[in-house]
């Protein structure tokens, strides 16, 4: 039983380090792909990109695993904050040159899959962030700061969409899974490490699930506004998927399964996760 509760342990740990340590999710500064074989592969055989911000990376193994059924390399084309839109971005207050750096990495992975390495694209991205309160801030159209998030977002989508299409490739788009308002890492280790959960079981915090329970309703679901946007596209040949329908039913969200967390923090999926809300059938 112990080295099956340390398995546990550190599988969901390494989950989160892997992530962190991503060699293809490039950080704030950075502005071009990296070139790292395991995000650009040394091959002549036409692949799938995987593209968009951490969101995107943090489905890697999911997606890596639907390249393998389709017999196809997968590239990986990420940034932190940065969904793939043509014509708009992304604006963070805190770090000011990032919206002209998502330009520019945007400009050049765009290059990238309109050639004839790729011809499949999955495009995912932590949706919901891009709409912000703050003046400025979010998804910004380039050249009309007078249009709303949504309508940047829109802007910006479509002309992705409209040049991919154009260009032959199949495009299918992620839609945003629920964001959860526990840590379900914590919580997996919890229940995985006797000595925490006897002491999680004795604090009794009010705001969590219960120890046995593997969903928790205290969770908060996609923007509606960018669901409806983003499920338009499949009138344009695009596949729209999906991260609830899986992960979600009326007793809540999943948080855990098997004893693994099914995110690494409150809105990013694990390896585990993004199986499950992915699946095995698209």
């Amino acid at each position: 039983m112990k080295s099956r509760v340390s398995e546990l342990v550190v599988n969901a740990d390494s989950w989160k380090i892997s992530a962190q340590r991503n060699p293809c999710l490039l950080s704030y500064g950075a502005n071009l792909p990296s070139r790292d074989t395991e995000c650009q592969p040394n091959t002549s055989r036409p692949g799938i990109a995987l593209i968009g911000d951490s969101h995107a990376a943090a489905l890697r193994a999911s997606v890596s695993g639907y390249a393998l059924r389709q017999d196809k390399p997968l590239y990986q084309l990420t940034k932190a904050s940065c969904p793939f839109l043509i014509g708009a971005t992304r604006v963070v207050n805190q770090v000011p040159n990032h919206a002209q750096q998502c330009i520019t990495f945007n400009q050049k992975v765009l290059q990238m899959v309109m050639s004839d390495k790729i011809d499949e694209v999955v495009i995912s991205a932590y949706w919901a962030s891009g709409m912000s309160l703050l003046p400025g801030a979010g998804f910004r159209e380039v050249g009309h700061p007078e249009k709303s998030n949504l309508e940047a977002l829109q802007a910006g989508m479509d002309r992705v969409i409209t040049q991919l299409k154009q260009a032959g490739k199949k495009v299918t788009i992620i839609e945003d899974a629920p964001s959860v308002e526990v840590d379900p890492l914590r919580y997996s280790n919890n229940r995985n490490i006797p000595v925490r959960r006897e002491l999680s079981a004795w604090l009794g915090r009010w705001e969590s699930p219960p120890l046995l329970s593997e969903r928790t309703k205290l969770f908060q679901f996609p923007e509606v506004a960018v669901e409806k946007l983003l499920q338009a596209y499949k009138q344009q040949g695009v596949r729209v998927l999906s991260l609830r329908e899986n992960l979600c039913n009326e007793q809540g969200c999943m948080i855990t399964s098997g004893g693994l967390p099914l995110y690494y923090d409150n809105n990013h999926l694990s390896p585990a996760g993004g199986d499950i809300a992915l699946g095995k059938n698209w």
